[in-house]
């Protein structure tokens, strides 16, 4: 299967998160990656969720600008090297797939 759309999301996401729990990473990064948990996880919004649509917006955004942020913040050693070691993995268990028939 390729590696595209939101899997290739999905792998990035768990990069950043090794990324952030690299003890490489300095600690502001890491204080970032839990405040921008905390506002998508706890129940106060800028625009509350009972408003249609608009109140997933300010989730998906501040989301967005959370994981943009974050992969600035990031030492790039970091991240390539946890990048590395998740396509390592990849490969590790794309090998042990048993074959189609």
């Amino acid at each position: 299967m390729k590696n595209t759309g939101l899997f290739k999301f999905g792998n990035d996401i768990k990069t950043v998160f090794k990324s952030i729990i690299d003890k490489r990473t300095p600690w502001y990064v890491k204080a970032a990656g839990i405040i921008g948990l905390a506002y998508i996880v706890l129940p106060f919004d800028f625009l509350h969720d009972y408003i249609p649509v608009l109140g997933w917006t300010d989730d998906v955004t501040a989301a967005g600008l959370i994981i943009w942020f974050i992969l600035a913040l990031i030492p790039k050693e970091v991240l390539e090297d946890n990048k590395q070691k998740k396509e390592i993995a990849g490969e590790i268990t794309e090998a042990k797939k048993p074959e189609d028939k």
